[in-house]
């Protein structure tokens, strides 16, 4: 049982650190290798860095036995195959890692054809045209950590984990990508307020609880309302009707003038 629960376990737990890393995004793994400051490049640098300290730590330590350990050799056929890996991790944005973890992320189309392309160059009958760049330039560790491996600089365990730590170092120092916010003292809050013109503030309509009873409020949806006071509207009126109601002074003289003698 415990065969598959510590490795299901641990492989949720590297997918969760994925998908937090926002590596299981093709744009996340763009901006790793560009050294662009975001979180997926700070992510990248402190699993390099402490992946190389827990290993020297365990190698100290007894728990990783340095005699089975293992020093590949390096070759023009590993540095055409990491050329190779790097290209079209940038061009894909995933790798066969972040390509599983992008496919419970919501990313399936993208993450589905990275693996594709990856099975169909992995059965291309190709090794023995690349055979004669597997032939070892150098077959070494950086640091003397072994028993009988070659060795280039001396240092030893604590040597690696200085080179751990560079790494740590930087995704501590990458400044974070969020906005910065300024905090302005109260002189310059008073400055801009005095150089920013306030518009004056508009008259609010009246509302149709507060008119008077000879006043019409007539509200459309979408416009203010309009308000309308018919008391001094009837006013208008009866002035009016009193006007045209009045006698012409004149027309009685007329009358009594054509009236005969």
């Amino acid at each position: 049982m415990s065969t598959y629960l510590i490795p299901g376990l641990l492989g949720l737990l590297a997918g969760l650190i994925l998908h937090w890393g926002r590596l299981t995004r093709s744009a996340g793994l763009r901006d790793a290798l560009g050294l662009r400051r975001s979180l997926p490049l700070r992510t990248c640098l402190t699993a390099l860095g402490w992946g190389v300290l827990m290993t020297a730590l365990l190698m100290w330590l007894a728990v990783i036995d340095v005699d089975t350990v293992s020093v590949l050799p390096l070759s023009p056929g590993v540095l055409l195959g990491g050329l190779v890996f790097g290209i079209s991790a940038g061009v894909c944005g995933f790798t066969p890692t972040t390509a599983f973890a992008g496919l419970g992320a919501g990313n399936a189309p993208e993450a589905l054809c990275t693996l594709v392309g990856c099975a169909l160059v992995a059965w291309l009958p190709v090794e023995e045209l690349f055979r004669p760049l597997r032939e070892p330039w150098l077959q070494s560790t950086l640091f003397e950590v072994t028993l009988d491996e070659p060795w280039l600089f001396k240092g030893g365990f604590l040597g690696m984990l200085c080179l751990g730590a560079l790494p740590v170092v930087w995704a501590i120092c990458v400044p974070s990508p969020r906005t910065k916010v300024t905090i302005l003292s109260d002189e310059a809050v008073a400055e801009r307020a005095a150089r920013t013109p306030i518009p004056p503030a508009e008259e609010p309509a009246p509302a149709p609880e507060s008119a008077a009873e000879e006043t019409v409020v007539a509200a459309l949806e979408g416009e203010e309302p309009l308000v309308i006071d018919m008391g001094l509207d009837a006013e208008a009126d009866a002035a009016g009707q009193t006007e045209e109601a009045a006698p012409d002074d004149d027309s009685p003289a007329e009358d009594e003038d054509e009236s005969p003698a």
